[in-house]
């Protein structure tokens, strides 16, 4: 009976639990959360241990565990992490990040578990002290365990059979050796603490001595070190002159630490030469002419070395100059060479122009050197000293903006030294734009701008606006061709006359897109130095030593102010209807005063009043020459006299540049003919009124060819010119290239066209025909040709 009834109770209860874990199945489907604490186990569990590692192997298997957590400033100090899941299987490749208030864990803080769950990372002391904690997560566990950091005492020492001498640095080999001038050690402090162990966090080490902290060093060492895993600091220390002794010392950068310190004893340096270093500037003014830019004083530097090129102090250098002509001076005769070795005097200028050298010289060794040539001059620009450059004059710009070509200036002085660098020339074109000026002004007496194609551009006469006008061999005008032709004018130019202004050929004034480009700088005027005493005086024909009446003075260069020639003349003028004065002109008797074509819109640079520019005042007015020299090389007497002024001028150049239009107009005429649409022509051109190349008639017929633009100016600089025919050959050259030019007009070219006598012995039939082409490509690729007829 109690058996039976206890295996009915034993149904009775499966039954209940089968119904209750249906229930508690359904409950869960339904969604319905557990109730309070009756949370889920979390998918990992991580143990965090702070442990002490040797610093040469941080393994686990030989680093201990912290008691407490605690901490010192000098533990090599490591986060030990063990990762397992659920089933508390480890939890291989886990990533584990790292955090605390007081450490800072190395890299970014993050590390991934090995196939054992294990992780190690560095925690790197941050001079805090106290008590923190630190944080493990992974994925969405954290782990988080307290710890402490007492701060330790540091020192800096040597490390002598295992044992740490605080104060002192280490140097390799004998510590008692003679350092050379040149030599290099190596020394090294160790960094340990107060237990006597090697503090193993990483401490900046800071290094310095006396002859390394010159402003020029003798001496040469690493300022700042990191401690490696040992807690040591290396530095190489290089003499580079320092004599004597030099004590060198070493300190943590952040910790209140007592320095470490050594004595290097160092060699007496070795004298081997004496070295010129510098003249500065090369070239000085003469007394009595400086100001902005120009000194007339300058500093020779020279050096005191060893075998090993590096400075020698102390040591006395004597000065002398090689030549004291009109006044020349030195500050210093004598004086010693400072801590790098250097030593220098200054030279004063005299009143003559001069070149001159300083001798320094070791009078106890027997050494000497020579400093390189310093000249004595103007510093300013002379004008036959100026030159003006293009690296192409007839670029291929009129139908193209924004193309740049370099202008170069060069200046010298009146004995043509290069002027003083940082010079500021400045032009100006009334044709594209230019820069205004050289950005850091001349070097070595040179310096480079840009004009760039733009509007506006000049207008002139084009093809077929007028009559195309040529001089005859017995010296006639005559009419080449008439008005609406589109072809080349040939250039019959001819120079002014004292009854006739010069005319260029062509179709005359205005010429269209040929532009003036102007570039100015402040200078003298030039004169010939006739007597040979570098200054502008007169000729002592009496040889008194003083001027009397009637003695000639030195020829010169008399200038009016600087003026843009927009047309090319060589005079400025206006037009009376904008300055009611009238046109102003000038020139010597060989030139008209008139009103210019093409010269109403000229421009002049008010530079001074009638006594010759700087420093007198502009004016307003455009004066003429002067009659006096203009220059600083004016002697103090002739100035007294009234035979000249140290005033300057400017000085000035002027060059053409030509808008080249891409489209070729091409003439062809052939020897004893005529090109189609001309009636009359020069006879030194043509001659009788044939229109095609006869080589029916003459086994040769020279054919000339005139090219040019829509303006009758040179095609663009690196066009092709070819030549070819389909009957007879092309004697000699047969393809030409546009050289870079600004002549007046068109370029031609001659060619002769042969009978091809062996063809026509092969074609007996009789005369054929065929044509001469001329064709045209420029630099940008436009082609344009012309073709005649050639009979064979």
């Amino acid at each position: 009976m109690d058996l039976a009834f206890r295996s009915i109770n034993l149904a009775v209860l499966r039954s209940i639990f089968v119904a209750m874990a249906f229930v508690i199945a359904l409950v869960s489907c339904s969604g319905s959360s557990p109730k309070p604490g009756e949370e889920d186990e979390p998918e990992y569990t991580i143990t965090a241990v702070i442990v002490t590692c040797p610093v040469d192997s941080p393994s686990i298997t030989d680093c201990v565990a912290v008691t407490d957590n605690a901490l010192t400033s000098s533990d090599n100090a490591y986060l030990s992490i063990t990762v397992k899941d659920k089933a508390h299987n480890p939890a291989a490749n886990q990533l584990a990040e790292v955090a605390s208030t007081l450490l800072s864990p190395a890299g970014n803080g993050a590390v991934t578990t090995d196939a054992n769950g294990h992780a190690m990372i560095a925690m790197l002391y941050q001079n805090m002290e106290g008590a923190g904690q630190v944080s493990v997560t992974v994925e969405d566990v954290e782990e988080t365990i307290n710890i402490s950091i007492r701060q330790v005492s540091l020192f800096l020492g040597s490390l002598v059979d295992g044992q740490y001498i605080s104060g002192n640095i280490e140097r390799a080999g004998d510590p008692d050796a003679l350092l050379s001038a040149s030599g290099s050690t190596t020394l090294t402090v160790h960094v340990f603490d107060e237990n006597n162990q090697a503090h193993t966090q990483p401490k900046q080490v800071y290094f310095w001595s006396r002859c390394a902290s010159m402003t020029d060093a003798l001496a040469s060492l690493t300022p700042t070190v990191w401690t490696d895993a040992s807690g040591k600091a290396v530095v190489t220390y290089s003499n580079q002159g320092c004599s004597g002794s030099d004590t060198v010392y070493a300190t943590l950068t952040s910790d209140q630490v007592p320095m470490a310190q050594l004595t290097l004893p160092l060699a007496e340096p070795e004298l081997s030469d004496l070295q010129f270093v510098s003249a500065t500037p090369s070239q000085i003014v003469l007394k009595g002419t400086g100001g902005a830019g120009r000194s007339e004083v300058g500093q020779i530097k020279f050096k005191v070395v060893d075998q090993s090129g590096n400075g020698i102090p102390g040591t006395l250098v004597q000065f002398s100059l090689t030549t004291n002509l009109g006044g020349l001076e030195l500050s210093e005769l004598e004086g010693f060479s400072d801590a790098n070795g250097f030593v220098q005097t200054e030279v004063h200028s005299g009143t003559i122009p001069v070149s001159l050298r300083v001798r320094a010289e070791i009078t106890s060794e027997g050494v000497f050197a020579l400093s390189d040539v310093m000249t004595v001059g103007t510093g300013v620009a002379d004008q036959n000293s100026v030159t003006l450059s293009a690296t192409e004059y007839n670029s291929e710009s009129l139908d193209y903006a924004n193309h740049e070509v370099d202008i170069v200036i060069s200046l010298a002085d009146h004995f043509n030294n290069p002027v003083p660098d940082g010079t500021a020339p400045v032009f100006r074109t009334e044709g594209g734009a230019i820069t205004a000026a050289c950005e850091a002004g001349t070097v070595d007496g040179q310096c480079q701008a840009k004009w760039i194609s733009s509007d506006p551009t000049p207008e002139g006469i084009q093809l077929g606006d007028r009559d195309c006008i040529g001089r005859n061999s017995a010296g006639e005008d005559i009419l080449i061709f008439p008005a609406g032709q589109m072809l080349p004018c040939p250039v019959s130019a001819r120079p002014a006359t004292a009854f006739e202004k010069a005319f260029h050929g062509g179709f005359g004034e205005p010429y269209a897109a040929r532009i003036s480009v102007l570039v100015t700088a402040i200078g003298e005027e030039s004169f010939v130095d006739e007597n040979a005493n570098g200054v502008y005086d007169w000729v002592d024909q009496n040889s008194n030593g003083s001027y009397d009446q009637g003695e000639e003075e030195q020829h010169y260069h008399d200038l009016t102010e600087a003026f843009l020639d927009d047309n090319e003349d060589g005079v400025f003028s206006l037009d009376s209807s904008v300055n009611p004065t009238g046109p102003y002109c000038y020139d010597d008797a060989t030139k008209l005063c008139l009103e210019r074509e093409g010269g109403q819109q000229e421009e002049f640079i008010d530079f001074g009043g009638p006594q010759g520019g700087y420093p007198n005042q502009p004016d307003g007015e455009f004066n003429l020459a002067n009659g006096i020299y203009n220059g600083l090389l004016c002697s103090d007497e002739a100035e007294q006299l009234g035979l000249c002024v140290k005033n300057l001028i400017q000085v000035r150049e002027t060059i053409t540049l030509i808008k080249s239009g891409s489209t070729a107009y091409i003439w062809i005429v052939p020897f004893g003919g005529k090109p189609d649409g001309a009636t009359v022509f020069d006879d030194q051109i043509t001659g009788s009124a044939e229109d095609h190349v006869d080589l029916v008639n003459h086994a040769a017929v020279p054919v000339t060819i005139w090219v040019s633009d829509i303006n009758n100016n040179p095609l663009p600089h690196g066009t092709e010119v070819r030549i070819s025919t389909t009957v007879g050959t092309i004697e000699g050259q047969a393809s030409f290239s546009v050289p870079s030019t600004v002549q007046y007009g068109p370029l031609h070219y001659r060619v002769n066209v042969l009978r091809d006598e062996e063809e026509e012995e092969e074609t007996p039939s009789g005369p054929e025909s065929g044509v001469l082409t001329i064709e045209t490509e420029t630099p940008k690729g436009h082609v344009s040709s012309r073709s005649i007829l050639v009979r064979g």
